[in-house]
């Protein structure tokens, strides 16, 4: 197998320090070559988050560790630099992010995530990219408040500032292009759409836009097949009866014109005249045994047969993961940034140190012959962690490529975890308010477990009664 880059040996093959004087001229900045130059601070801003402690003085002890030392050349301008004398102050770096460009770090993320796109374009899946939109909790300063406003409910306004974020992934790699951004409240406030209007620009060419129910509007779809992709998207049950009515068949399909509605029209009056979308509506039952099945009712311009269509569409559910993933594992709910500038910075770079994560994992499901989803994400953050630890270590470099060439080969060990036994399909618990006792009819879950499904072995009870006592 050939062998695979470590974090900061592909971040310094992508991001050379020839683009980023090349883009800082285009922008006519200034840049100071100090310390903290441009590739410095965007790479410590990525390296925070591939790292537990997320903090500033934890970034700085990196740098002057090494963790940095390729990106800082010994014949710079700075003194400080060539002696190798950094500061322990964290004021420096936090001006340092403050003054690199908002178009610059754009930029950055963009060229990571092309460089992550080693896809083929053959297969529906691996084009395939999923829509989704969440929110993000920032700092509670003035700034943010004035370009975030919190959200407002019936008791009053939140505490803190919230932002609405666009992400788009490719459901094969998980790759993610640059995210949309902006308020979730006031006037500048916008949809879920206006960030996928945003989104559809940043996918590769000729790719698949798919999104839910939410996104089963003439809107998308026409803005989808403006900017060349094609396009799967659940319809609700009254604008599919506008097309196909009540179907009686469990599957079929209708090849249909859509045009927008008049009242689509007056809320969207830059829709052009003739503005159409031609595709079929597909309708499937789908469900599992002992539970009633769900009519899904799509809208795809792809000439695929409708059980085809189905299982794509059955792939947007790793969306829910990656926004898990980047808001639970990478800890994105919360943002602690002063300023939207800063904002904007941290969630960009925050997706682009995820890209990183997947790209060690699409490295891993090559080597496996597997699709990259069957690789653990928490394992692949951990393994990047490690290869980070390697190279701020003070060790002759043979040593060092003995330990990434280990790190990188030994990947079974990232693998999902395979249950032995499927999980029991119970139906959702709705407790009472104020109940203390939630096991109604019994005094434990696996019990409860019995009543509804009565092939569960005696002896589970007995040992799970024998464990409580104990």
């Amino acid at each position: 197998m050939k062998r695979a880059k470590d974090p900061l040996d592909f971040y310094r093959s992508t991001i050379t320090e020839e683009f980023i004087e090349e883009l800082l001229r285009a922008q006519s900045v200034v840049h100071r070559d100090g310390i903290f130059k441009a590739s410095v601070v965007i790479w410590l801003m990525i390296a925070q988050r591939l790292k537990p402690n997320r903090s500033l003085s934890h970034a700085l002890e990196e740098l002057k560790t090494g963790g940095a030392e390729f990106l800082q050349e010994r014949g710079s301008g700075s003194i400080r630099v060539r002696g190798e004398r950094i500061s322990n102050s964290t004021g420096g770096l936090a001006q340092a992010r403050e003054r690199t460009p908002e178009e610059l770090v754009e930029q950055v993320a963009d060229r990571l995530a092309k460089a992550l796109e080693d896809l083929s374009k053959e297969s529906e899946k691996q084009r395939l990219y999923v829509l989704d939109g969440s929110t993000v909790c920032v700092s509670h300063t003035k700034k943010n408040i004035e370009s975030y406003p919190p959200h407002k409910n019936q008791y009053g306004a939140a505490h803190f500032p919230l932002v609405r974020i666009g992400i788009a992934t490719n459901v094969s790699s998980g790759v993610a292009v640059r995210p949309a951004l902006r308020a979730y409240e006031g006037e500048n406030a916008c949809s879920e759409l206006d960030l996928a209007d945003d989104l559809l620009t940043r996918l590769p060419p000729n790719s698949i836009a798919l999104g839910d129910r939410y996104y089963g509007c003439f809107r998308f779809a026409f803005a989808a097949r403006q900017n060349g992709h094609e396009v799967i998207c659940r319809m609700k049950e009254l604008n599919s009866k506008r097309f196909i009515g009540s179907p009686k068949t469990q599957c079929g399909e209708k090849q249909v014109e859509w045009q927008p509605s008049p009242r689509e029209r007056a809320k969207y009056p830059k829709l052009p005249v003739d503005a159409v979308v031609r595709g079929k509506m597909v309708w499937i039952n789908v469900g599992q045994p002992g539970f009633q099945p769900t009519k899904l009712v799509l809208f795809t311009t792809l000439t695929l047969p409708p059980k085809k269509i189905a299982e794509l569409y059955a792939l947007r559910w790793n969306v829910e993961l990656d926004l898990r993933h980047m808001k639970t594992t990478l800890d994105l709910a919360f943002v602690n940034a002063k300023s939207p500038q800063m904002v904007q910075k941290e969630i960009i770079l925050a997706i682009a140190a995820y890209n990183l994560i997947h790209h060690t994992m699409c490295t891993a499901a090559r080597a496996l012959k597997l699709d990259p989803r069957q690789i653990s994400f928490t394992r692949a953050l951990q393994r990047i962690e490690s290869l980070l630890h390697i190279s701020f270590r003070d060790d002759p470099q043979e040593k060092k490529q003995r330990a990434f060439e280990r790190a990188l080969l030994d990947v079974k060990s990232l693998l999902l975890y395979k249950r032995k036994t499927r999980r029991l399909t119970e139906p959702r618990k709705i407790w009472q308010s104020g109940k203390k006792n939630f096991f109604a009819t019994s005094s434990s879950r696996i019990e409860e477990r019995r009543l509804i499904n009565p092939t569960i072995r005696q002896s589970k009870i007995s040992n799970h009664k024998h464990l409580a006592l104990n």
